[in-house]
């Protein structure tokens, strides 16, 4: 009876050390982002937005009656979630940078129905702000 039991404890520790690792797991080739910054091919190639975020005004920059742009460089992953933020360009000065990458940090995208490999690619946004009040508009495009 012990003899038994310690063969069938034995053979189920064996069994349980020596699983293979799921295969999704081992399958995962990371893609490298297909850099659209400098390309006629559009984003909407690849991925369509399904969830958009949108920014406040930045307090101080309606207080002092400011208008401004900032530009924003980032990957859209392979789960259609925005990475690696990086500034490009802004004006007048870094005013609306933090809730431009706030903004651009809550969208969501959903592969298009070519993107079956889910590819990331890195992409460039401008984003402009302006009070109706105030005239002037600052574009971070023509800089």
């Amino acid at each position: 009876m012990k003899k038994t039991l310690l063969f069938t404890i034995t053979t189920l520790l064996l069994g349980c050390s020596s699983t293979e690792p799921n295969s999704t797991e081992t399958n995962i080739v990371k893609l490298d982002p297909i850099d659209l910054t400098k390309s006629d091919e559009s984003v909407k190639e690849y991925w369509v937005l399904s969830e958009k975020s949108y920014p406040s005004y930045p307090i101080a920059a309606a207080k002092r009656k400011m208008n401004g742009c900032a530009k924003i460089q980032f990957i859209i992953n392979s789960e259609g979630e925005p990475e690696d933020l990086k500034t490009i360009n802004f004006l007048p000065d870094n005013t609306f940078v933090a809730e431009t990458k706030k903004a651009i940090s809550g969208h969501r995208w959903v592969p298009s129905e070519t993107n079956k490999t889910l590819q990331p690619v890195l992409i460039t946004q401008s984003w402009d702000y302006a009070l109706d009040d105030v005239p002037g508009r600052l574009d971070c495009d023509s800089q």
